[in-house]
């Protein structure tokens, strides 16, 4: 079995999918394992070629949606003080071209306002030079920047990181010793990660958009804080919060609670109305589901039960969001806690006020 449940299987999905419909199409007999396998090595074959790096990098306007807000983050944290690091399995060329554009298209949009002059000084001057007044100079925003980390291995394996060569794109045989702001470092390893910055476990919060080479070991393994990034929860949240989504829950649950108790009783007619709310239950369930997508339903949950992903995602990212900007919406000596979530065999918040054995003077709370 090969699990697919991650945005950066969409085109093996999307492929395969093509693939074996033309098959069933054309009456062609196929052994499914065999086409998963094929699919995946031509995949994988334009990666390591270069070829989608080359022409996203040639291209960047065409194909990288612009987000200001990203800059605002980054820049708000250099600002506080805290250190940033890049990690990425990217080649240091194809960053540079789309952090480039990025970057400068952030100091063009902001050009000229009261933010630009916060951050590249205060002159009057709007166009006077700065060290991050520079679209080439967007490694400034962070205090390390490690490319072709090859992960998942990176975090397991004992490499050593080697320096890049910012302008010709070669790498220096000589050994590093100190992991520099503006430089640019190849491969390398978590375990030389931690003998260099001296980085350990709750002093860092790492953000990925994979649950393997992003979540998984970073949580596992270097016991770091993490960050999930799943773009999809925009579209969940605008879904959740429509009038028809909302109305269709409320219902479900009234149809629930009225079926629970209905089970309690043993007259025919009862029995009847009973069997008539489960019809109704299960076609507001798939009515529920299809509100998020016509052919798959949510990302995150099959009726009351969690999908594959969103438990594996549960699992190793102790936050998750939509996009790492999120965070400008909170201070940032913010401390978020999770929400106690109920057993079925514990009582829930209502109940708990509800019991009559309950007495909150013994409890040590004061009531008024």
């Amino acid at each position: 079995m090969h699990i697919m449940s991650d945005l950066f299987c969409h085109p093996n999905v999307n492929l395969l999918a093509d693939i074996i419909q033309y098959f069933t199409d054309q009456r062609i007999d196929f052994e499914p394992d065999t086409v998963y396998r094929d699919v995946k090595t031509a995949i994988d074959l334009v990666h390591r070629s270069g070829r989608m790096h080359e022409t996203v990098g040639g291209n960047p306007a065409k194909y990288i949606d612009f987000n200001h807000q990203l800059f605002d983050f980054l820049l708000s944290l250099r600002k506080a003080g805290k250190h940033i690091f890049l990690l990425t399995n990217s080649n240091y060329r194809y960053v540079n071209q789309c952090m480039s554009y990025m970057y400068g298209e952030y100091i063009r949009h902001i050009r000229g306002s009261r933010a630009h002059l916060q951050l590249f000084g205060q002159t009057s001057d709007v166009n006077s030079p700065s060290t991050f007044d520079c679209p080439e100079e967007w490694m400034m925003l962070f205090d390390i920047c490690i490319f072709s980390a090859r992960k998942p291995t990176f975090w397991s394996r004992s490499g050593k990181f080697r320096l890049i060569d910012r302008r010709t794109g070669t790498l220096s045989f000589r050994p590093v010793t100190e992991l520099k702001q503006g430089q640019a470092y190849d491969g390398g390893s978590l375990h030389e990660f931690e003998r260099l910055t001296r980085l350990y476990s709750s002093q860092v919060l790492y953000a990925g958009d994979h649950v393997s080479a992003d979540l998984l070991d970073p949580s596992e393994r270097a016991m770091w804080k993490t960050v999930a990034i799943i773009k999809e929860i925009s579209h969940e949240i605008y879904v959740m919060s429509t009038r028809e989504f909302k109305t269709s829950l409320t219902k479900l649950l009234e149809i629930e609670a009225l079926i629970d108790y209905a089970q309690r009783l043993t007259d025919d007619e009862t029995k009847a109305d009973a069997a008539e709310l489960k019809k109704q239950r299960k076609v507001l369930r798939r009515s529920l589901l299809q509100m998020f997508n016509s052919h798959f339903g949510s990302v995150f949950r099959t009726s009351s039960h969690r999908t594959a992903y969103f438990f594996l995602m549960s699992r190793f990212a102790d936050i998750y969001c939509s996009d790492i900007s999120c965070f400008l919406n909170y201070p940032l000596n913010y401390c978020f806690y999770a929400k106690r979530s109920f057993f079925p065999h514990e009582p829930g918040v209502n109940e708990l006020f509800e019991a009559d054995d309950i007495d909150p003077t013994k409890a040590g709370w004061t009531v008024e």
